[in-house]
């Protein structure tokens, strides 16, 4: 049996071809025996889940793309990876293709540092900012949401001072509504408002009611509501439970449940309503690291 690696986004063919029944020589893609006899061919095909490609780049990853000037490289502790690239040349530019829902970009801050720098996803500028500020190392920028799959991102220094370009966090949020999950033992229900994640949540009373979902990554961040009448959660990942916390507190939309850091790779996730302080359990989110 042969085994072919496909790329996501290209089409391919099948092509079937008759041979006759004395055949002796088979094209070498084909190992037999084929004969007459041999009417039906199987083909297997096994698809991964190509939604989420959570991944980590380095300043020095070979994705990137420095152009417009001499970049220089510093080397410290500080930086995520122990470095960064840095220049002072207006409209340098470093660019990265991502496969993805969202990124971090990291960056140092410093007084020396530009006052404006463009974030440019797929051509289109969405941001920009100022990397001028006291000195400290990973500095954050989000992006919006995008839609899940290929981005080309550009930072361009349009402004005055040095650009530091650290490393660069591609991470996928999924939304309660994501058909992903999987809510079980109950009759769940939906909240719509402004302050969850999407505009709305999941929620039930019903205990042992369960919430879950499957990822490709090493960590994950649970967005939920927090309130008095809020329960406790146990957490398993891949059948093993790892963690119990309760969403028992003041009032608060997003608030946050973040795992430890698990192998790379395929994991299951569950949370599943054990009571406590109060009944009710929320799902908002979830945000896939890698």
């Amino acid at each position: 049996m042969a085994t072919v690696a496909l790329t996501g986004g290209t089409q391919y063919y099948i092509e079937v071809g008759q041979f006759a029944s004395n055949t002796t020589s088979l094209p070498s893609q084909i190992s037999g025996p084929l004969t007459a006899s041999t009417t039906n061919l199987a083909f297997h095909m096994q698809f991964g889940n190509g939604s989420s490609a959570a991944a980590n780049y380095d300043d020095t990853d070979p994705a990137w793309t420095y152009a417009g000037g001499s970049w220089l490289t510093y080397s410290a502790t500080g930086p995520y990876g122990g470095g960064e690239h840095y220049i002072n040349t207006l409209n340098s530019t470093a660019s990265i293709t991502i496969n993805g829902g969202a990124f971090t970009f990291l960056y140092s801050s410093d007084t020396n540092r530009s006052t404006a720098i463009q974030v440019i996803i797929d051509s289109v500028v969405v941001a920009t900012i100022s990397q001028n500020g006291p000195h400290a190392f990973q500095q954050i920028y989000t992006s919006p949401l995008l839609t899940v799959g290929s981005h080309t991102v550009q930072f361009k220094n349009v402004g005055s001072g040095y650009m530091t370009v650290d490393a660069l966090l591609v991470f996928t949020m999924y939304d309660d509504t994501d058909g992903g999950w999987t809510y079980a033992a109950g009759s769940w229900l939906t909240y719509s408002a402004t302050g969850p994640f999407g505009g709305s949540e999941h929620y039930l009373n019903t205990l042992n009611c369960t919430a879950t979902f499957s990822f490709t990554g090493t960590k994950f961040i649970l967005y939920y509501s927090s309130d008095t009448n809020r329960a406790n959660v146990q957490v398993t990942v891949d059948s093993v439970v790892v963690d119990t916390f309760t969403e028992n507190a003041a009032h608060a939309f997003q608030a946050t449940y973040k795992s430890a850091a698990f192998s790379a790779g395929p994991h299951t996730v569950q949370f599943k309503n054990v009571a406590g302080p109060g009944t009710y359990m929320t799902i908002d989110a979830i945000k896939i690291l890698p």
